[in-house]
């Protein structure tokens, strides 16, 4: 063994290029699959860092048959009281606060949880303790739990916090504890603190007024299923469905393990972005064989010359195999330093939204997968060339062609170009699905339009129509500004994910049945905000002065979606709607604007309602300015404004509205970006490996060649003779590789934006650019052999 891995070092040195070009294809293969299955793991297969995962189960509230819906916090209080299969259940929803009184007036972000939410979590404070259920009722006194991130930011780590009171959004209140560092909430972005929540009871009326806004998860008792938990639930929406049927009707409740929530639709991109990288692999793979066997039939003599000195069959092949071990040991090497880089590059890259991306790594669970491939695939490469040249070497000493291992190169120069073509083909229909979703009209402005967010104490404006003058004052001063050509305020900005939704009926005709009204989205906005965002009018007219007194006749903006929804054959200026959001009084519809594309540049916007700031006021939302100037340019003037106006107030989330639209693009981008790479790699490998088998063919034809030309053959003839064979196999190769494609697109569906998992364009233009490139790689060989001299051809052989 030692002197078969002395000789396999002393191969590697005495043939860099070939090593070279070997050790880089395996690095490749082995390096992309390290990294991308570190981030598999991380995100989707590393258990939940929670005690007993699998106990887990998010709960939620929807239409029969729809689940994933937030629940009503009254609804959830019944849970509570009638199930028999949870050790412990905690609800909990996201707010911001504004903090005042340590250093700067700052926009936090919270959560409202139950008592035992950090015991179930296993998050239990490292400093202090968390919410007992007295502090849950409704007339408790404020406490609340801080982040190890903000404690340490705001509080530099001091103990002492314990016990301080803070103002939280105008009321003080007291920090009972600090959780642990790297404590993995619920939810999506972490939050800065937890306060508790405050749920009351409620008849068919409150439920109706309160909504649903509450998520809810629960822990399994010992021996009780998923499915026997999510019957209970079942059961228990029923029953609630006929005891508050004015709320409940068609709704009912499911239990769903917390794992397929937690991780959404992410686990299906990434299980996809694995399958590519290891399709990469194979092509490494077939191509450094496709090497071996080339460098073996080289050696052809060398190891006849050693089977008459006494080696046996089994002694050539372990020596070959240990040369090809050894190669594989250099090229995990190499890979290994490649996935480190990657994944850094993937986590300071990668989309923020893909919860524990940014703790990928190379943990031992993926070393182990790692060498555990690499030696399987040391193995594999090494047994094929071994085999074929042991046996030439001991059967036909001195043969120097061996049909056998030319069909083998040639399979795997088909399988290279197959496995390449159903990759590249999964590529460009992400390609072309986000190059359509990116050119998609938002149906608003974007382009140099400045948003921030604003939340006004409750304790500074207890009279909402005062916070609606807030606004009128604040965004008419920002207007006044130079290079500010419009600003206005609303609730649930575009393109930020948030949003309300009620039920909606024609006031001329009766209250459908429960449970089957229509849906509307809810905006609340200033008058002029269309003007800022310049979403036209199709119909009617703007919000005006008239429409911005509390005690003005309610009017509506409505979007063509529901014009169309609820007037397909009629005008719908004029009509009345019952919105049923803060009481049943109906609104004349004065103006119909353009649908725009609210949550994402994906998502359809649904019916939409906008209704005037001052007929329902908010304290809390979010300014939008659209100016003549970079955007970047006006905030400190519109900050001093704001610190005029109220200096405790502090501004969130500024940021221009096409970093937000970039924001929603930043997931299929990334997706995207890596299967159009690997996509790429993929092809580039698979065409060097035609490239090696025609170079490969020629330097063995190059007698028959000279012979040819010798006796009159033509440059045309030349080239046709090697193009022949390289057209041949990439054409079989692409017909395998197209059926694989059109098998396998149909998981691509749901990562797909208006493109069909087998559009055609696609698949027709994968097809011309593999064929265009195979073929440019085997003119190189092409000519070469159309340059040969047939009187050195001859007399060389």
């Amino acid at each position: 063994m030692r002197q078969d891995l002395s000789l396999a070092l002393r191969q590697i040195r005495r043939n860099p290029g070939f090593s070279l070009i070997a050790i880089a294809a395996l690095a490749l293969g082995l390096g992309v699959n390290a990294a991308i299955f570190s981030v598999v793991y991380s995100v989707v297969l590393k258990p939940l860092p929670y005690p007993e995962p699998h106990r887990l189960v998010a709960l939620s509230e929807g239409r029969r048959g729809s689940p994933g819906n937030v629940g009503s916090p009254a609804n959830y209080l019944d849970w509570v009281s009638r199930q028999m299969s949870f050790d412990l259940m905690t609800p909990w929803s996201t707010y911001t606060a504004n903090l005042t009184g340590v250093d700067e007036p700052e926009v936090l972000r919270g959560q409202n949880v139950g008592a035992s939410y950090f015991a179930m979590l296993g998050g239990q404070p490292v400093l202090g303790r968390g919410f007992t259920e007295a502090e849950t009722k409704p007339d408790a006194r404020p406490v609340t739990v801080l982040s190890d991130r903000l404690w340490r930011r705001k509080f530099s780590a001091d103990p002492a916090a314990l016990g301080r009171a803070i103002r939280l959004g105008g009321t003080l209140t007291t920090i009972v504890g600090v959780a642990p560092p790297g404590f993995l909430a619920l939810g999506g972005r972490q939050p800065d603190l937890w306060t508790p929540a405050r749920l009351r009871r409620a008849d068919s009326q409150g439920r109706r007024n309160w909504g649903r806004d509450l998520n809810s998860y629960a822990r399994l008792k010992p021996g009780v299923t998923v499915e026997q938990a999510d019957a209970e639930m079942r059961r228990i929406g029923d029953q609630l469905a006929r005891e508050h049927p004015e709320f409940n009707a068609n709704w009912t409740a499911y239990a769903e393990p917390l794992a397929d929530t937690f991780h959404g639709k992410v686990r299906q991109a990434l299980w996809i972005l694995l399958g590519a990288v290891g399709c990469v692999l194979l092509i490494a793979c077939a191509n450094v064989a496709s090497l071996l066997l080339t460098r073996v039939a080289a050696r052809r003599r060398e190891l006849s010359i050693r089977a008459s000195l006494g080696a046996t069959r089994p002694r050539l092949i372990r020596q070959l195999l240990v040369e090809s071990l050894t190669l594989t040991a250099a090229g995990t090497a190499a890979g290994l330093a490649l996935a480190v880089w990657l994944l850094e590059a993937i986590r300071v890259w990668g989309p923020a939204d893909v919860r524990r991306l940014d703790t990928a790594a190379l943990e031992w669970p993926v070393l182990g997968a790692m060498l555990a491939t690499a030696l399987l695939t040391g193995v594999l490469l090494g047994i094929a060339p071994a085999l074929s040249a042991s046996r030439a070497a001991v059967q036909t000493r001195g043969s120097t062609h061996d049909t056998h291992a030319t069909r083998v190169r040639d399979i795997l120069s088909i399988a290279e170009i197959a496995i390449a073509v159903t990759v590249v083909c999964g590529a460009g229909l992400l390609v072309n699905s986000f190059i359509r979703l990116t050119s998609t009209n938002p149906g608003f402005e974007t382009r140099s339009i400045l948003t921030m967010d604003l939340s006004l104490f409750p304790a500074d404006y207890p009279d909402e129509q005062r916070a609606v003058r807030f606004y009128d004052e604040l965004t008419g001063k920002i207007r006044a500004l130079p290079g500010v050509e419009a600003s206005s305020f609303i609730a649930f900005m575009p393109m930020r994910g948030g949003g309300a939704g009620t039920y909606y009926w024609r006031a001329d005709r009766s209250q459908p049945k429960r449970g089957t009204e229509l849906v509307a989205d809810v905006r609340i906005v200033q008058r002029n905000y269309f003007e800022t965002l310049r979403i036209p009018l199709t119909r009617g007219r703007m919000l005006d002065a008239r429409d911005m007194r509390p005690d003005a006749p309610r009017a509506y903006i409505v979007s063509e979606a529901l014009a169309r929804e609820m007037f397909p054959n009629e005008d719908p200026l004029g009509k009345s709607l019952i919105v049923r959001m803060d009481d049943e009084k109906p609104g004349e519809i004065v103006g119909v604007v353009a649908d725009i594309r609210h949550q994402n540049l994906e998502k359809v916007e649904r019916a939409t309602v906008y209704y005037p700031h001052a007929q329902l006021p908010m304290r809390w939302g979010s300014l939008v300015i659209r100016t003549a100037v970079p955007p970047e340019t006006i905030v400190e003037p519109v900050r001093s404004i704001v610190r005029e106006m109220d200096p405790k107030l502090p501004i969130a989330e500024l940021a221009t509205m096409q970093h937000w639209v970039n924001q929603t693009l930043a997931r299929p981008r990334f997706q995207t970006l890596l299967l159009a790479a690997f996509g790429a790699l993929a092809l580039g490998l698979a065409v060097l490996g035609i490239y090696g088998v025609m170079s490969y063919a020629v330097a063995q034809r190059t007698r028959e060649i000279g012979i040819r030309m010798a006796l009159g053959a033509r440059l045309a003839d030349v080239y046709r003779i090697v193009l022949s064979r390289g057209f041949a196999l990439t054409v079989i190769g692409l017909a395998i590789g197209l059926a694989g494609a059109f098998a396998l697109s149909r998981t691509l569906e749901t990562m797909l934006y208006e493109v069909r998992p087998h559009d055609p364009a696609t698949f027709a233009a994968v097809a011309c650019g593999v064929l265009a490139t195979a073929l440019a790689a085997c003119l190189i060989p092409a000519r070469r052999a159309a340059r040969v001299d047939p009187a050195i051809a001859l007399r060389a052989e």
